[in-house]
């Protein structure tokens, strides 16, 4: 595991529990870095590990401490590992399939959608990206599936406004989102 592998995942789940709990003290929240979306991703699907985790050890009485302290305990091994990095590789996954539906869309052509997803998939940034814990993969999906969304729109105010929350979560991933806004204002 790599040192930001665990403090996005980690991250995210405390950001979880910040939100059950309703803490919003700005202490709660000085530990953000980056923005917040993939690792509330990353947190819900830890979170969820976690709490099954503690419900099969513990039955199903509710203590937000001791939930947290089993998060901690929790934090190593490769069944661990496996799932920190689902998400990454269900985002990865979803990518290739959205790449390959506006290529598409964009050509009229299956083969060229093919061709454009297999060399998205097999490109060695992208299989890192995507078997490994970060907020990248994220930024990709949503900016593909946001641009996909314009592309299809056809002044659908419902696929505008999906393209347009899609926008937002491309934002809120990563700070290299901000180049979206600028591919949409060209096309």
């Amino acid at each position: 595991m790599t040192w930001d592998e665990g403090v996005y995942a980690l991250l995210g789940a405390s950001y979880v529990k910040n939100i059950i709990t309703q803490n919003f003290s700005k202490p709660a929240w000085n530990l953000e870095f980056h923005p917040p979306i993939v690792m509330y991703i990353y947190g819900i699907v830890y979170s969820i590990y976690v709490s099954l985790i503690y419900f099969v050890k513990q039955g199903f009485s509710l203590d937000i401490e001791k939930l947290s302290e089993e998060a901690v305990k929790s934090f190593s091994g490769k069944r661990t590992l496996i799932v920190l990095r689902l998400p990454s590789m269900i985002m990865g996954a979803l990518c290739s399939v959205a790449l390959y539906l506006l290529t598409v869309q964009l050509t009229e052509s299956n083969f060229i959608g093919i061709i454009a997803a297999l060399f998205l998939t097999l490109t060695p940034h992208f299989i890192i990206m995507t078997t490994l814990v970060t907020s990248d993969v994220g930024v990709s999906l949503f900016f593909t599936l946001s641009v996909g969304l314009l592309m299809v729109s056809q002044n659908s105010l419902y696929l505008l406004v999906g393209s347009a929350i899609l926008m937002g979560l491309t934002l809120g991933s990563k700070e290299p989102g901000v180049t979206l806004p600028f591919t949409v204002i060209l096309f």
